[in-house]
């Protein structure tokens, strides 16, 4: 990835995808607010939870759309995705779904 695709990943971490740490990831068992403070997922509620689920659901939807460069897209998806499962995850456990 070139220096320039490197700036925009940290653009788009900054400005958008804050849950998102580059390049050490947080763990699954955390949220990052927009704060920058961890919170375990399995102790937010389901209004914080459905939030959240929506919130990674835009900025993917975000993702896909923009232009930005293939390796940018490939270095936040994977990881906004993975966030992702696990917080849908968590709201079916919790919602008993």
């Amino acid at each position: 990835m070139t220096e320039e695709h490197e700036e925009l990943v940290r653009v788009e971490i900054r400005t958008r995808f804050y849950y998102v740490r580059y390049p050490d990831p947080v763990p699954l068992t955390f949220w990052q607010d927009r704060t920058g403070e961890l919170r375990y997922i399995s102790d937010m509620g389901l209004d914080h939870l459905k939030n959240a689920i929506q919130l990674v659901e835009r900025d993917l939807r975000y993702l896909r759309d923009s232009r930005r460069p293939k390796d940018v897209i490939a270095a936040i998806g994977p990881v906004a995705e993975e966030i992702l499962t696990t917080l849908r995850e968590d709201f079916r456990r919790k919602a008993v779904i």
